[in-house]
């Protein structure tokens, strides 16, 4: 069915002259008739009662036309609210992030993108998730923009884009009452038969932890896991009440009381912070403008420029 035909009918219905309603569409009186008639032909039935040059809904119209004003109502909120949620001065970009940056970069970030005054209007929905969720969510289309920690693009997630932002050093923490709370450092022999609160699948800080052991040449070498979590506050809490040891983000301000953070002298323990986006699909303006915000975000912090 036309969608023309129909704003017509509701046209003609609403003014109740086909003059009237034509000059209001600035189409010709004929143009608009042969519509009607066209439309009409396809229901199968006359719309219009014609009274003089009044133009009326006859019974079978009426009906019809609290379906089509229904109808043309949704489908004209509908393209309304998705050229708001496109609009570069004022649309919506849907951002996600793993815990550690959603506690550190982002509110930075953040900070720096609203203080430009072409940006006062975008507006961004936040959201915290692990690497798994991160990349499902963004695959899924549940999500414009996000950043994660490691994971394999090569075979799992190749439609995937991903740009390199920073590193985050990676430290070991301890209880307080730990052997090893004595010391600033450890190797990895001392803490290869320890017990630690480790990380699931889900979170990509695996793959950061395993890939430097392997490095270790220990391809194959798995801690004493006991507890697992996917987030860095819960696992510093079980590290707390002495229920094992734990790698972590080197972050001091979650860490304080009752834990000791000590450096992993012989690895090389840093794990890379990407932002990703899925590879051949549509970004809105608003939500090109926040990614290439975030490029230039971080190439002048990393050269000690402001905005």
């Amino acid at each position: 069915m036309n969608w023309q035909h129909l704003t017509y009918f509701k046209q003609i219905a609403e003014s109740g002259q086909l003059t009237k309603a034509a000059e209001e569409l600035h189409i010709s009186p004929s143009a608009l008739s042969h519509s009607i008639t066209a439309l009409e032909s396809e229901i199968g039935v006359t719309l219009f009662d014609k009274q003089g040059r009044t133009l009326s809904p006859n019974r079978f119209g009426r009906v019809f036309y609290n379906y089509v004003k229904n109808a043309t109502n949704e489908i004209t909120s509908g393209i309304n609210t998705i050229q708001a949620m496109s609009n570069i001065a004022s649309g919506c970009v849907r951002v996600s992030s793993i815990f550690s940056v959603g506690t550190t970069f982002i509110p930075d970030l953040l900070s720096s993108f609203y203080s430009q005054s072409n940006n006062k209007d975008i507006r961004i929905e936040l959201s915290q998730r692990t690497t798994s969720q991160i990349l499902t969510d963004i695959v899924n289309g549940n999500l414009d923009i996000a950043f994660c920690g490691e994971f394999d693009r090569k075979n799992q997630f190749p439609n995937i884009n991903r740009e390199p932002l920073y590193n985050e050093e990676m430290m070991l923490i301890v209880p307080e009452s730990h052997r090893l709370a004595a010391k600033d450092s450890v190797t990895f022999d001392d803490i290869q038969d320890e017990v630690f609160i480790g990380y699931n699948n889900s979170c990509g800080i695996v793959n950061t932890i395993y890939d430097a052991i392997a490095q270790k040449g220990y391809p194959d070498f798995r801690f004493k896991t006991i507890l697992e979590s996917n987030e860095d506050n819960n696992v510093t809490n079980l590290v707390r009440k002495g229920l094992g040891i734990a790698f972590v983000v080197n972050n001091p301000s979650l860490y304080s009381g009752g834990i000791k953070q000590l450096q992993i002298s012989d690895l090389y323990f840093f794990r890379t912070i990407y932002m990703v986006w899925k590879q051949d699909t549509y970004l809105s303006p608003a939500v090109n403008k926040f990614r290439d915000y975030v490029t230039i975000y971080k190439a002048l912090k990393d050269k000690n420029l402001q905005f």
